[in-house]
């Protein structure tokens, strides 16, 4: 078994350590109900026991909790018998890329070093296995946001005592569950056959070596390696390597996908998926899921963003020339069909990640498409056109393949497409990532809303609602305005300023007061005298033939003539 050290024990527990003292590595603590079949080993001459309790009856004051647990369980306490022995595994034969796991007999675990590789041997190799012994290969791959991995396994020296497939003295064989060494074995290898390369089904394999039975002993050596598993269905060119064959001659009909679909794929990945239909027969991909994150404007040709591209061989073979590029989640690839070998690129930066896309495929014979659509390319004139599937109204015809190019009269008059009656195989189970029409339930890109244009089609406005708030836009309009607005402003500021300069001219011209009117007030700063006050000397034009000057109070003089 797998020693769990962290197991949870709040009242009485057991806790044993391997070695000497309780700075040992700690095995594993140990509460609740065990039975005889929990054996533990050390690693060398020692094991350190801990026994701890609580106080074994009810006090005033103790939580709850304790209260409850001091009545539940009886408290029976343990019983460890224990054995001294040099017969027990020999540890030697568990490499440096291995660790022991504690409180076993011979169990060890490897853990990736990302794609890393090594080797695994039966005790005492090459020299024959103990005889009555269970031994535990656990090989842990990668498994994180970047990073997903299998696990091959390969025979190179096999010699397990014990006929196929009962295999009643002696096996190895890869465990079916893979989370702990408790499940069943899902098939059992014995004899002097080498067994066949097993694969894992995730990133972790759980190999057992089961001796009891056996009348003598054997020996096997395998190698490992951990590969990147990219959840791709296909056949790999290259191992580790994310590019897969689709041949016609091996499968008709088939799917691929992203890295790790529907979960999200790692970034800065790239993807290749070939698929060669045979002489004679038509390729059609149909995408399932498309999924990517936005890419950045101003991107046109998809070179700073996630992206598939469609590439046909065209010629010779493997000169592949573009055929088609996606990049963006509000758009999604239309029915893709060749009898050209083709070769889907998927691409994904260091930026963000997303679920990406699920593409179905099928090779289809020319003599079995149905090839009877109205011309494909359309002209518009200014008025419109209507475009049917063939036979409409009546049900259209398996294995269809219509394609419909529309241009319209001029080169920069945009098109709107309106779908007034779909009924077609297949269901929606996905939510609208762009805006939905409330009415007619078409799924818009959400730039789409609020432009003035009836992108929902007749009779729905939703997309044109109250909400939005029509104003000038930015551009050359909006610069427009503002130099009007600014040279209205300037103008009447300018008449505002002459007409207060001339009213204020009149107004003094108007006001002139008499020669003997005016007073001259001028304020002096007394030299000496009187504190250093200083003065006020105010003059007032008059008569000067009475002129006279008098003293002020506080040393100030005040000439008056």
């Amino acid at each position: 078994m797998v020693i769990g050290k962290y197991r949870f024990c709040p009242f009485d527990f057991v806790k044993i350590y391997d070695g000497y003292t309780k700075e040992a590595p700690v095995i594993g603590t140990f509460c609740g109900n065990y039975n005889s079949s929990t054996v533990l080993y050390s690693t060398a001459e020692a094991l350190h026991v801990e026994f701890v309790t609580g106080q074994g009856r009810v006090l005033f004051g103790k939580p709850v909790m304790d209260q409850e647990a001091d009545f539940k369980f009886e408290r029976k306490g343990f019983n460890i018998t224990y054995e001294f022995s040099d017969q027990f595994v020999d540890l030697g034969f568990i490499t440096v890329e291995a660790s022991h796991i504690l409180g076993t007999l011979c169990d060890q675990r490897i853990m990736s070093r990302k794609e890393s590789n090594g080797s695994i041997f039966s005790p005492k190799y090459p020299k024959p296995f103990p005889e009555g012994i269970v031994c535990h290969y656990y090989l842990d791959g990668m498994m994180d946001h970047q990073n997903l991995e299998k696990v091959r396994v390969t025979f190179t020296d096999f010699s397990i005592p014990g006929n196929m497939p009962y295999c009643a003295i002696g096996y190895i064989g890869q465990l079916r569950d893979r989370l702990s060494d408790r499940g069943d074995v899902e098939e059992k290898f014995c004899g002097i056959i080498r067994p066949p390369t097993l694969l894992s089904n995730g990133p972790r394999m759980i190999l057992a070596l089961n001796t009891h039975g056996a009348m003598r002993g054997g020996h096997f050596v395998a190698h490992y390696k951990f590969i990147t598993d990219y959840d791709i269905e296909g056949k790999p060119i290259v191992d580790g390597e994310c590019k897969f064959l689709y041949e016609s001659s091996k499968m008709k009909t088939g799917e691929f996908n992203s890295p790790r679909h529907p979960a999200r794929y790692p970034n800065n990945t790239d993807c290749e998926y070939i698929l060669v239909p045979l002489q004679g027969e038509v390729l059609i991909i149909n995408f399932e899921v498309f999924i990517l994150p936005d890419s950045q404007s101003g991107d046109p040709d998809c070179t700073r963003a996630d992206y598939v591209a469609i590439y046909e061989a065209i010629g010779r073979r493997n000169n592949y020339t573009l055929t088609e590029k996606y990049c963006d989640k509000d758009v999604f690839p239309s029915p893709y069909a060749t009898s050209n070998e083709v070769k889907v690129i998927f691409h994904s930066n260091e930026v963000e990640s997303s679920v990406g896309f699920k593409a179905t495929y099928s090779f289809v014979p020319t003599s079995e498409l149905q090839d009877r659509c109205r011309a494909n390319q359309i002209s518009g004139q200014g008025t419109g056109d209507v475009i049917t599937s063939p036979l409409y109204p009546r049900k259209y015809r398996a294995l269809t393949v219509c394609e419909w190019t529309i241009r319209a009269s001029r080169s920069f008059n945009k098109i709107l497409v309106e779908l007034p009656d779909l009924n077609m195989e297949g269901f929606s189970n996905q939510n609208c990532l762009g805006f939905e029409c409330s009415k007619n339930k078409y799924c818009i890109a959400e730039s789409l809303k609020c432009n003035k244009q009836p992108n929902c089609g007749t009779g729905d406005t939703s997309d044109e609602s109250a909400e939005c708030m029509y104003g000038p836009k930015s551009g050359g309009f909006q610069i427009l305005h503002i130099a009007i607005g600014t040279s209205i402003s300037s103008f009447f500021c300018i008449i505002l300023l002459i007409c207060g300069f001339y009213h204020r001219r009149k107004f003094r011209t108007e006001r002139a007061p008499p020669d003997h009117d005016h007073v001259e007030v001028r304020y002096v700063s007394a030299p000496t005298g009187c504190n250093t006050t200083d003065r006020l000397l105010m003059e007032e034009r008059a008569d000067q033939n009475n002129a006279r000057v008098t003293d002020s109070p506080r040393c100030q003089k005040v000439s008056m003539v």
